[in-house]
């Protein structure tokens, strides 16, 4: 991935490369770009994916989401989907979003609880980030939390969707589905 002002720069509709940046005969260019509609800027979808499934007792990343350094600026607003789901009913377990180091959410489940969905909302300014999320499932009540981080955003950014059982067990949690999305600042 090339940086704006760094590896190239736009002249109307000309890409003009920099320096060491220029590709060379045989190179394969990708390019995506975003435009504003009539509605201003168009959010950006990072990530979006089925996860993976644990029937450990500790923590395992289900899916991960690596959002570029330099990417995120104040103004910005990420949006985090996902969806767990629990097969058994013996053994409780815990699932977990991490936005970083800065855990967004951390919720333990009764062995009953088969499903946990849930959202985070991180708005990113000046001087870091606040977060809000909220999850539940069947079985489950509505739980709504709130904090701030002060994540580097200049290197790569993890955003890390965990969990594990409360003890070793044949059933399985499964991560379904994760998406991060990003609005960003006109």
């Amino acid at each position: 991935m090339q940086k704006r002002f760094l590896d190239y720069n736009l002249a109307a509709n000309t890409v003009v490369f920099q320096g060491l940046s220029l590709p060379q005969t045989g190179d394969i260019l990708q390019a995506s770009f975003r435009t504003a509609g009539s509605g201003g800027t168009l959010p950006q979808v990072l990530c979006t994916g089925a996860g993976g499934a644990t029937n450990l007792a500790t923590s395992q990343s289900l899916g991960l989401c690596t959002i570029p350094g330099d990417l995120l600026r104040a103004g910005d607003r990420l949006e985090l989907l996902f969806d767990y789901s629990h097969e058994g009913a013996s053994v409780g377990y815990q699932v977990e979003v991490r936005f970083g180091a800065t855990p967004v959410l951390f919720r333990s489940a009764a062995a009953s609880s088969t499903l946990i969905s849930g959202r985070a909302s991180l708005g990113i300014h000046a001087g870091g980030e606040q977060w809000s999320t909220q999850s539940w499932g069947p079985g489950s009540s509505l739980a709504a939390e709130a904090g701030a981080a002060a994540e580097n955003l200049n290197v790569t950014l993890p955003v890390d969707f965990r969990g594990h059982m409360a003890s070793p067990a044949t059933e399985t949690l499964t991560l379904r589905n994760f998406s991060v999305v990003r609005y960003p600042a006109p």
